[in-house]
């Protein structure tokens, strides 16, 4: 009635506009949360609740709210506002299938690229940052190691695809004896010689997504799958240090011992000892200023 009572036309079709957006955001929002149905799309920014394709983000101008002053950064360079928008925009949706809003909340802050997109599809990544959260999430400071972790494991992901030919593949599809060779070719090909503690963080990763992997077999009574997994375990405690970690380790021992050490030279001696005089003598003439005044005659 409100509405429909509005004399202005202008304003009357915007507030139309924003009631029509929210049917659709919460509808949108049942078809994400249930996994089946249409999503109605539209090109309006986080304001009106319409959904848009973030490409084309930068283009839109939300009739009901006014557009964002240009900012600028440190730089001088204008702010990306379009980067913000999709963040907060992307808080509105539900969560996936099988992810609390919280852990939702820690995931949503990574890049969108390529490794999120992996990381958010592959149940065996989400559950390890499940397990993450659950140990480290009342800490904000350690929202961002979880991040991390779980993108180092969306970069092996995205490389053993790369080298099997097997572009939809999950990572637990490759928690296999038959595997454990790609997965060490995969972590040569990520880290390489310059960062061999990439190596070492992804190892770790990898044998507690098995772990984790095995104790969802086992809960679900899939005794075969959780012996496949066992195996995989075991090669990895056979084989792992002598193909991973052991390199990885001489790497960083070799980068430690080869770093060079910078002596301080005369000038810097002379400039440290000239300033130590006149600290000592500043000091001096204010502790004999004090003491001048605390003596004074009756």
């Amino acid at each position: 009635i409100e509405i429909a009572g509005e004399p202005n036309a202008g304003v009357r079709k915007k507030l139309l506009l924003k009631i029509r957006n929210i049917g659709n955001h919460r509808h949108n929002c049942q078809v994400l949360r249930e996994g089946r149905g249409v999503l109605i799309v539209g090109y309006r920014p986080i304001a009106s609740y319409g959904y848009y394709v973030r490409t084309d983000l930068w283009r839109c101008v939300c009739p009901l709210k006014p557009a964002p002053t240009p900012q600028t950064d440190s730089t001088g360079k204008r702010a990306r506002v379009g980067v913000r928008v999709a963040h907060k925009s992307d808080l509105l949706k539900p969560p996936p299938v099988g992810v609390s809003f919280q852990l939702h909340q820690v995931l949503s802050p990574m890049k969108r690229d390529d490794v999120a997109l992996v990381v958010k599809n592959d149940t065996l990544i989400v559950e390890l940052a499940k397990h993450e959260y659950m140990k480290l999430g009342h800490d904000v400071d350690q929202h961002g190691y979880i991040r991390n972790r779980v993108r180092e494991l969306g970069r092996l992901v995205i490389q053993l695809r790369k080298n099997t030919q097997q572009p939809n593949a999950s990572l637990e599809s490759f928690v296999h004896p038959h595997h454990l060779s790609d997965i060490v070719k995969a972590v040569h090909d990520i880290a390489g010689y310059d960062v061999p503690s990439l190596a070492l963080k992804i190892s770790y990763s990898v044998k507690k997504c098995a772990l984790v992997l095995k104790g969802s077999e086992l809960e679900s009574g899939q005794k075969h799958k959780a012996e496949r997994v066992e195996e995989f375990l075991q090669l990895c405690e056979l084989n792992w240090q002598d193909l991973v970690s052991t390199h990885a380790h001489k790497t960083l021992y070799q980068g430690k011992r080869n770093k060079v050490t910078i002596l301080p030279t005369y000038a810097d001696v002379v400039h440290l000892s000239s300033f130590l005089h006149e600290a000592d003598n500043r000091e001096l003439q204010l502790l004999q200023g004090a003491r001048s005044k605390e003596i004074r005659p009756a």
